[in-house]
């Protein structure tokens, strides 16, 4: 089975004091059909909108130090555009 994992940015709508728009990189997993077509067709800085679960797992690390891992568990994504289809249009 296909398993997928990738980060989405997502902007905030506020500034930094440099002025420069600040973005959060969410960590997401998809697998089965849904982690075959991204792989397929998404490339980086393509539009995609993520549809799933926010999971959070804990597990100890190699050194037996407790750890938390928080990512949406993606059950849809849906295509919005290309890093390509963006570019032509400026």
């Amino acid at each position: 089975k296909a398993v997928a994992r990738f980060s989405i940015a997502i902007t905030r709508n506020i500034k930094n004091a440099e002025g420069e728009t600040e973005a959060d990189f969410i960590n997401c997993e998809c697998s089965g059909q849904v982690a075959e077509t991204l792989s397929k067709y998404k490339h980086k800085g393509d539009l995609i909108a993520v549809n799933g679960n926010i999971r959070t797992d804990k597990y100890q690390d190699s050194n037996f130090n407790n750890k938390t891992r928080t990512y949406i568990l993606v059950n849809r994504v849906q295509f919005l555009s290309t890093k390509k289809v963006e570019e032509k249009a400026k």
